[in-house]
């Protein structure tokens, strides 16, 4: 099966799910989770040119870009990248509108920690996660304020979304390693349970070169961040497995393999060499990683070994007992990375 066959394959998971998905396969609401499936199924169009996929992005956010504006957090921002993205397709007014607002809350309203990075804020009412830094964050928010930047011009919010790329590589690296840290709590100054966990480290990858192509040199860090990055890659690896995973704890041997952080580690090197930013024999893991995740695509097109949500966990061991289910952010990371 070619990377196009697969391609529809895993789409047509996203999109013929039924009105009673799971949690991690409704697309049905504006939040973290469907953002990461619809930044897939777009990283797909503009591989493939296929209308069908446009249209299905198109009909989503017709049906809950109202939804962006009931409750703002950090997390539920994680559609606003496809909907700036689609607004540059279409000129469709009422996307720009909300993208502007969506970029105000951030700028203005969204919390921060005393050195200045947004705090992990979430939808769900029992998450409350306060003085928190997490490498979740820059997918889901920064992402969308680097391209804001460089869509409208504003050099204020290219000078934001550099600092909070510095700030969380800062806050999160783990220095004997070269990885980065699940999360970061800024009132006890540590990284709490301490886990280099494999999603972490795929967020942050992805994030800091889809950043660079928006930023370029506008911002103060950039020869920091790219070393940064650079080590990871490095990192990681020495930590790939014979099959080509990660674990989702990455320096756990009896972590279970994990295919959303390793479909993300993938496309995350494979755009870092692209750019010229990594080495070209790190396409070697993005490679192995690539050929890894998709013997775990099904015929009816869901990713498996996919772990649920995950916030910081109290030890390094909980990671290990998250259970293993379909979700829209596991198709999402790998129709990025079919698509690379």
């Amino acid at each position: 099966m070619d990377s196009n066959e697969m391609i529809e394959r895993v789409i047509n998971r996203i999109v013929n799910a039924s009105g009673t998905e799971s949690w991690g396969m409704d697309m049905n609401h504006f939040d973290w989770v469907p953002g990461v499936g619809l930044y897939g199924l777009y990283k797909a169009y503009t591989h493939t040119k296929k209308q069908y996929i446009f249209d299905y992005i198109e009909n989503w956010i017709n049906r809950h870009v109202d939804e962006a504006c009931i409750l703002r957090t950090v997390n539920s921002s994680a559609p606003m990248d496809t909907i700036l993205s689609m607004y540059t397709q279409t000129n469709n007014s009422r996307y720009q509108k909300v993208c502007g607002e969506a970029a105000t809350y951030i700028m203005k309203d969204a919390p921060r920690t005393p050195d200045g990075a947004l705090e992990h804020t979430v939808t769900e009412a029992a998450g409350v996660f306060s003085q928190q830094i997490w490498a979740d964050t820059l997918f889901m928010v920064c992402i969308f304020l680097s391209h804001m930047g460089a869509v409208s011009g504003e050099k204020e919010l290219l000078k934001e979304a550099g600092k909070q790329l510095t700030i969380h590589l800062e806050a999160l690296k783990d220095r004997k390693t070269g990885l980065f840290f699940h999360g970061y709590n800024c009132e006890k100054k540590n990284h709490m349970s301490g886990a280099l966990w494999a999603r972490a480290n795929a967020w942050i990858i992805v994030s800091a070169f889809e950043m660079l192509g928006f930023l370029g040199d506008n911002f103060l860090g950039k020869d920091q961040v790219i070393k940064s990055v650079r080590e990871q890659a490095q990192a990681l690896a020495s930590l790939q497995r014979e099959n080509g995973m990660f674990g989702t704890v990455l320096n756990q041997n009896d972590a279970y393999d994990e295919a959303s952080a390793t479909a993300g580690i993938s496309y995350g090197i494979t755009v870092g060499v692209k750019m010229g930013y990594l080495d070209k024999k790190c396409l070697e893991i993005a490679d192995r990683a690539y050929y890894g995740v998709i013997k775990l695509v099904n015929e009816s097109g869901a990713v498996g070994m996919v772990s649920s949500g995950t916030p910081v966990m109290p030890t390094i061991d909980a990671y290990k007992t998250i259970k293993i289910e379909p979700t829209l952010y596991g198709q999402g990371l790998t129709l990025m990375m079919l698509s690379r």
